[in-house]
């Protein structure tokens, strides 16, 4: 019998058109079916998902919980955890992210790793002000697309997005992913400049852009957004 987290919750719409679930940062798992679909019918695919469920929550609970001594952050910033004389603090310094802990501290010690990734965030918005504008502005000129301006955020449930007034808005945390992922999330982004929903005719235009679309976003769903706590 699968084993799925205790705040599972199976949610039946009107407006929705198939089965899907979402792995929520805080562990809950929802599952959204249309809504005359037999609750029977709903658990047997959720149970078939159970794996893909628990790898998503076992992802999630390692990025945010865990950050190791020497591990790559973002395009360019390494992360370093060293012992010093005096209290608990981080500083973003060149292509360094250096957590400086008391004597005796333990580097799985929850107020260290929520100093460590508070430091995160900042190596990550670096590296993103200064990719992400200009990978935008190259990628919007190659395809034809005029936006007005780009917002960079820390988003926790969002890649990217596109507003009413052409305004992209870009999660930092895209400097994570490989090129080609943030490269799709981009496009897809520029997209929705000409189609504000995700009906057949945007799908075609970034298809028509990206041949690999439907790949890179299986692909991308892979990848969890570090929940800000």
């Amino acid at each position: 019998m699968p084993v799925l987290p205790d705040n599972t919750n199976i949610k039946k719409s009107k407006r929705a058109r198939r089965m899907s679930i979402r792995v929520r940062h805080d562990g809950s798992v929802t599952m959204t079916v249309p809504y005359f679909t037999p609750t029977s019918l709903a658990r047997k695919f959720l149970n078939s998902k159970s794996d893909w469920v628990n790898q998503q929550l076992s992802q999630i609970k390692s990025e945010q919980h865990s950050f190791a001594n020497g591990q790559v952050i973002g395009k360019a910033h390494r992360i370093i955890f060293q012992c010093h004389e005096g209290p608990l603090k981080s500083t973003v310094r060149n292509n360094l992210v250096i957590i400086s802990m008391p004597h005796g501290a333990e580097i799985d010690d929850p107020l260290l790793q929520k100093t460590a990734k508070n430091a995160v965030f900042r190596a990550l918005r670096k590296e993103a002000r200064a990719y992400l504008p200009k990978r935008l502005d190259t990628l919007a000129g190659r395809f034809g697309f005029i936006y007005e301006e780009i917002r960079l955020k820390n988003a926790s449930t969002r890649w990217g997005s596109c507003s009413n007034a052409k305004n992209i808005n870009l999660n930092i945390q895209l400097m994570r992913l490989p090129h080609h992922l943030i490269d799709y999330v981009i496009v897809h982004e520029l997209c929705h400049l000409k189609h504000q929903n995700h009906s057949q005719d945007f799908w075609y235009l970034l298809e028509t852009i990206l041949p690999e679309a439907k790949e890179h976003r299986r692909e991308l769903r892979s990848y969890s957004i570090l929940y800000r706590d």
